[in-house]
C-alpha cells in the first residue's frame, strides 16, 4: 500500500514537473506559437539578444470596435548589431520588413478596412491577430536592447466619398491630416442653378503646413484645387464657377511628408470673397501645447549652501 502511494506521488510529481517544463517552453516567445502578447497602446517592450537567442516573436489582437484608427507597429534597435523586424498577419504573410542598424527606428503604418489614404498602406482587420518578429544578426557578444510597440492614432475622417460628412456652406470647417498619406473627404450641396447661368463660390483654405483642397464632382472628377504656398502656416483662396447644382466634395490631402500631422481649416462662401481664414488647431495640438507649457514654466527656488573648512567659509 505504501509502495503504491509512493508510486502515485512520484507519478504526480513527474507529471507536474513535465507540465511546468512544457509551460515554460511554450512561454519563451521564441516562436510564433509562443509569441509574447503586447497590449495595444501599451508600454514599449524591451529585450536583448545573444548569439544563442536571437529570434523573438510578439503578437497583438486588433479590437473589434477599434473604429477609424491608424495602427502603427514601431521598432527601435539599440543593440550594437543589426536587427530585422517583420510584421506578419496570422497566416504568416509579411506585411512589411525592415533591417535596422543600431540607433535606428522604423514604423509600419497601417489602416483599417473602409478607410482610405493616398498611399498604399497595409490593412489591419478588427478581430485579427498580428505579429512582430525580431531577428538579430548576432555574430558575437551583443549589448543593448531593442524595443517594440503597437500604438494607434485616431483619424477624424474616413477618407472616402461614401462616408464623407456634410459641411455647411458659409461656415468654417476644421480637421487634421494625422500623418503623411492621410486624406479627408467632405460633402456639400449646391442648390439648383438656372440653365445657361453660373454661380461663383470662393474656397478659402488655411493650414499649419502645406496641403491641398480639391473640389470634386459626384464622379470623383476634380473641378479645381487650391494648395498652400508654404511649408509653414498659410491662408489662400480660390474662386470656383459652378454651372449646375448637385452634390460635390472637397478632398483634403497632400500634406508635407516631413511633418507628423497637419491641421487645416476651409470655408466655402457663395459669391466673391476676399476673406482670409486662420487655421484652427486640433484638440490634440491644444493638449500637447498645454502639457508643454506646464513642463517648461516651472520655477526653481534658489538654494543657498554654506560650508566651513579650516576656518574658511564657502557659500554656494
Amino acid at each position: 500500500m505504501k509502495l503504491k502511494k509512493l508510486l502515485t506521488t512520484a507519478g504526480l510529481a513527474f507529471s507536474f514537473s513535465l507540465f511546468l517544463g512544457l509551460s515554460a517552453k511554450a512561454a519563451d516567445g521564441t516562436t510564433m506559437e509562443t509569441a509574447t502578447t503586447l497590449s495595444l497602446d501599451g508600454e514599449a517592450h524591451k529585450n536583448g539578444m545573444t548569439e544563442d537567442n536571437y529570434v523573438y516573436w510578439y503578437k497583438c489582437t486588433i479590437p473589434n470596435d477599434i473604429g477609424n484608427k491608424w495602427v502603427n507597429f514601431s521598432c527601435t534597435n539599440n543593440i550594437n548589431q543589426r536587427v530585422e523586424f517583420t510584421v506578419y498577419d496570422a497566416e504568416e504573410t509579411a506585411l512589411d520588413s525592415h533591417t535596422l542598424d543600431t540607433k535606428e527606428s522604423w514604423t509600419l503604418k497601417c489602416k483599417v478596412p473602409d478607410s482610405a489614404a493616398s498611399e498604399d498602406f497595409p490593412l489591419t482587420e478588427p478581430g485579427k491577430t498580428y505579429y512582430i518578429k525580431a531577428e538579430g544578426y548576432i555574430a558575437d557578444s551583443a549589448s543593448g536592447k531593442y524595443t517594440v510597440q503597437i500604438k494607434t492614432v485616431s483619424d477624424d475622417n474616413w477618407g472616402t466619398m461614401e462616408q464623407a460628412p456634410e459641411f455647411t456652406i458659409g461656415q468654417k470647417t476644421s480637421g487634421t491630416l494625422e500623418m503623411y498619406g492621410d486624406i479627408d473627404y467632405y460633402k456639400f450641396t449646391i442648390p439648383e442653378i438656372p440653365e445657361d447661368e453660373d454661380q461663383i463660390y470662393t474656397l478659402s483654405l488655411a493650414g499649419s503646413n502645406n496641403c491641398t483642397a480639391a473640389v470634386l464632382d459626384a464622379d470623383d472628377i476634380e473641378r479645381d484645387s487650391l494648395s498652400g504656398t508654404s511649408d509653414e502656416k498659410f491662408s489662400e483662396s480660390l474662386e470656383i464657377s459652378f454651372t449646375e447644382g448637385g452634390t460635390y466634395y472637397i478632398k483634403i490631402y497632400d500634406a508635407n511628408q516631413e511633418v507628423t500631422k497637419t491641421s487645416y481649416s476651409f470655408k466655402l462662401s457663395k459669391g466673391q470673397s476676399s476673406e482670409k481664414i486662420s487655421v484652427t488647431p486640433s484638440k490634440t495640438d491644444d493638449t500637447q501645447a498645454s502639457e508643454k507649457d506646464t513642463t517648461t514654466k516651472k520655477t526653481i527656488k534658489m538654494v543657498l549652501v554654506k560650508a566651513k573648512k579650516n576656518n574658511k567659509k564657502f557659500t554656494i
